[in-house]
């Protein structure tokens, strides 16, 4: 869906392009003071964090009490990379590596901890239901890449975000209790609103400097009558000029 909105822009941007060729020398002179491109070197890194916690009381017999908590910690870093800015009056810039999306590879670095006691139970609900005990915890550090692409938000001219351009990734954690927003959820969007977590950087204040550092976050808070979480996200991107161009009439 990403590549498909990505390459949608590009072809209308040519096909604009064409547009006005073909309407003659004075509307092509017109509109292409409008057009800018240019080379960057983009580099993005982040943390995400969440903490959580859960108390359960006994409800029935083959029920348990369940007391736990936890944090998990995401430090994700991409390789810098040139990115190709392509930006046509008010439409939404066009951003693109070699002749691709712009897509990152985010290497991420998982710290997960978490706890989960259970007591008061009888028979019918000890073990994890194949009549042994369940799998030692697996909680700690493990390694993972998330591939997000860097975009203009359609929906808010000027503000610029990521979306993950892949299938998620598998957990790296198979046995290791978790809460509230899991890596990668809150990565992209707002799970409450879907609203893309970015920050503004509207074309012209990209061209007009020779560096640009964009600072985005988000944040996700959970209340039950059994437990809360919280999950914060936070990225830097570094967005430094290699080479700009305006096409002047």
């Amino acid at each position: 869906m990403t590549r498909n909105r990505t390459l949608t822009r590009t072809v209308a941007l040519a096909t604009t392009a064409l547009s006005l060729v073909l309407a003659g020398p004075a509307a092509a002179d017109a509109a292409s003071a409008r057009f800018q491109t240019g080379k960057f070197r983009v580099e993005l890194e982040g943390v995400q964090r969440t903490t959580w916690e859960t108390h359960h009381v006994k409800q029935f017999d083959c029920d348990v009490n369940i007391d736990g908590h936890g944090t998990e910690t995401v430090r994700f870093r991409s390789r810098p990379a040139v990115l190709t800015v392509g930006s046509f009056g008010a439409s939404t810039p066009v951003l693109m590596i070699g002749r691709k999306p712009a897509i990152l590879d985010l290497r991420s670095r998982i710290t997960r901890k978490g706890v989960l006691d259970t007591s008061g139970g009888t028979v019918c609900s000890d073990g994890d239901g194949t009549g042994g005990a369940p799998p030692p915890p697996d909680c700690g550090t493990r390694h993972s890449t998330l591939f997000a692409e860097l975009t203009y938000d359609s929906r808010r001219p000027g503000v610029i975000g990521l979306e993950q351009a892949h299938a998620m990734p598998l957990g790296p954690f198979h046995n290791c209790p978790s809460g509230g927003t899991s890596w990668p959820r809150l990565f992209d969007h707002h799970v409450d609103t879907s609203r893309m977590i970015g920050q503004r950087l509207p074309a012209r204040e990209l061209f007009r400097h020779g560096k640009n550092i964009v600072i985005a976050r988000g944040r996700e808070q959970q209340s039950t009558a059994e437990g809360r979480s919280t999950t914060t996200i936070r990225w830097t991107l570094s967005l430094t000029r290699i080479t700009t161009e305006r096409k002047a009439p």
